[in-house]
């Protein structure tokens, strides 16, 4: 297996009731465009349609989807669409730069085996500030540590690579390696990001981090109270989920270990309690079921069976 060049590249962005930042994110797109860039693929499963502004003259594909799909599959179905043989994913809470491509281009180009790469992400209304550089699993892997999270940038974590074990928030991944290993898992809704990282190693790929990338995302800045909840907070059916997918992937991660289920209920209260507190002081509406579906997340993970390998 050897590197090759991006010679082409689709952008697929899964979105769902988030209309304005999508379109913040089309500009961005539009302003920051590069020469490979050969089509934007938007799966949208929002509740309502609303106008979308793509760039005129790149071949944009608007899928909108009546039901809740949520982000893995509708990942794998603009992987289906996609013309190019590499795609490049971004959440629809991002803001992209004029030094978001290239450099994840020139991973894929300059390196051998490569399967994915993600630009290190900077927080949007602060560019300073870092909301991540890297995700290489923290030790005894019940978690991914988070290179210069919330702090500000360091010259020392920039222009370098870093092999990762899940990629957040914005990727571009080689469409034959994706096709490999059977795309991202249909079990793991909305959290599949390590779960693919975990097949395309085990497949030969590397998977990496390039801090000489910068892609910005938009959301709430570190310090107020709640900042990191806000996804769920404004999208409850997606915290039942969050949980559940979360340990379904530990038990890949930990097959055959004694006593999973209490150490991934030891490890698992380090974000389900703040969330929980979260919901309860700032829920509002949605407080209710924000609880309840928390819960039942929390009860179903304890009863999912033996993950088979």
């Amino acid at each position: 297996m050897s590197h090759n060049s991006v010679e082409s590249f689709s952008i697929i962005i899964p979105t769902h009731n988030r209309y304005s930042k999508l379109n913040a994110l089309l500009k961005s797109i539009d302003e920051n465009r590069v020469d490979q860039l050969r089509e934007i693929i938007i799966i949208d499963d929002s509740d309502s349609i609303n106008e979308i502004c793509p760039p005129q003259d790149i071949r944009t594909i608007h899928v909108k989807i009546s039901f809740r799909i949520f982000i893995s599959l509708a990942k794998n179905i603009g992987a289906l669409l996609a013309a190019s043989d590499y795609l490049f994913y971004i959440d629809d809470d991002n803001i992209v730069g004029e030094n978001t491509f290239l450099p994840v281009m020139e991973a894929f180009s300059s390196l051998d085996n490569v399967g994915a790469v993600m630009p290190s992400i900077m927080y949007f209304s602060v560019p300073e500030l870092v909301w991540v550089y890297a995700t290489p699993f923290k030790k005894g892997k019940w978690g991914h540590e988070l290179i210069g999270r919330n702090r500000l940038r360091n010259i020392e974590l920039e222009d370098r690579l870093y092999d990762v074990d899940a990629l957040p928030d914005s990727s571009m991944i080689s469409k034959k390696a994706l096709m490999q290993v059977n795309g991202f898992s249909s079990d793991l809704q909305i959290n599949s990001s390590g779960d693919l990282t975990l097949k395309l190693k085990s497949a030969g790929f590397r998977v990496l981090a390039t801090s000489y990338a910068k892609i910005y995302h938009d959301v709430p800045l570190p310090g107020k109270f709640g900042y990191w909840s806000v996804h769920g907070r404004s999208d409850p059916n997606r915290v039942n989920l969050e949980i559940t997918n979360w340990f379904a992937y530990m038990r890949k991660v930990h097959f055959d270990e004694r006593f999973f289920i209490w150490k991934a209920l030891f490890h698992s209260l380090k974000f389900i309690l703040p969330n929980l507190l979260t919901y309860i002081m700032l829920g509002a509406q949605n407080r209710k079921k924000l609880i309840e579906n928390l819960s039942l997340g929390l009860l179903d993970s304890l009863r999912q069976p033996k993950f088979k390998k």
